[in-house]
């Protein structure tokens, strides 16, 4: 009788493990169904500099980060920053405005190309950097315009050891400049290849265009406006001052085609930014030095003078 006792309360304990087992089991699953996160694709390579953000750790880099902790894209931390911060920061600001998801993690991509396939078989939920239309492609989904056609502006850079570039006069001048881009930027190639010059040279990556520059390979390239100098491209380009190009085109943010709820709820994050007494997108954009209204008398080279 003791023995079958003995038995009868094991069996109980082990009835009674397994159950706390199954519900702790239920319990793990539930919270990982519970954490929500999107993915986004960053340029592979690229350092996101104010928040040091990326997708290759190391240098303390963060290769995701909490919604709830980031800044408003029109903050006092961003003037001066890269289009491709403030953009993520609009994008991170929507989905935290709707209460979308809880963290973003990123994903490196070496390519737009790339970039596309990979919100198309679903291995990223969003772009996290505006592109023009006519890159958007296979279903992939679009937002409306963040930048608008029009207030798309770049400046011409060379290197600090071509002053027979830096010297340029009028447009006149720069017709016997050959120019360059990366040979994935279509836009900036279409936009070279608009100006009347010698020749337009592509680069087979970006970080290639200065070298080639101060080799006398090519004269200059397009960059931010609103800065004297740049590293974005590695080594450093000085402003050739008096002249500037327009990009006749709108930008747009990109989703994977399985994502039009994230699709919405930045549309409807953009016009409610966008009907406020001052429009906070444009500012933002401003702020930022991307968006530039102090340079109108400057020479305008995508337009016959």
């Amino acid at each position: 009788m003791g023995n079958l006792a003995i038995k009868v309360t094991s069996a109980l304990r082990r009835i009674a493990l397994a159950s706390c087992v199954f519900v702790a089991s239920v319990t793990a699953s539930s919270a990982i169904s519970d954490d929500r996160v999107l993915r986004v694709l960053l340029v592979a390579d690229r350092v996101y500099p104010i928040l040091n953000l990326g997708t290759t750790p190391g240098n303390g880099v963060r290769t995701s980060i909490s919604v709830a902790d980031c800044p408003m894209f029109d903050s006092p931390i961003f003037k001066g920053a890269f289009r491709f911060e403030v953009e993520l920061m609009i994008l991170c600001n929507a989905i935290s405005d709707a209460d979308l998801a809880d963290r973003l993690e990123f994903v490196g991509f070496p390519n737009l190309k790339r970039a596309i396939s990979d919100l198309v078989e679903g291995n990223a939920d969003f772009l996290g950097a505006s592109v023009f239309p006519v890159k958007i492609t296979d279903g992939i989904l679009a937002s409306d315009p963040v930048l608008r056609r029009g207030e798309f502006q770049v400046g011409l850079f060379t290197t600090a050891n071509r002053d027979d570039v830096l010297g340029i006069e009028s447009q006149e001048d720069l017709f016997r400049l050959t120019g360059i881009t990366e040979r994935n930027w279509e836009v900036d190639l279409l936009t070279l290849n608009g100006m009347g010059l010698r020749d337009v040279v592509a680069a087979r990556k970006m970080t290639l265009i200065p070298d080639m520059i101060a080799a006398s390979r090519a004269d200059f390239t397009l960059s931010y406006l609103d800065r004297p100098t740049t590293e974005h491209m590695g080594d450093p380009l000085v402003r050739i001052d008096g002249f500037r190009a327009s990009m006749n085109l709108e930008r747009v943010l990109a989703f994977s085609p399985s994502n039009s709820e994230l699709r919405n709820v930045v549309n409807a994050y953009i016009h409610r930014m966008r009907a406020l007494p001052i429009d906070r997108l444009y500012e933002g954009y401003k702020n930022s030095g991307f968006i530039v209204d102090t340079y109108e008398d400057w020479v305008d080279v995508t337009n016959p003078q």
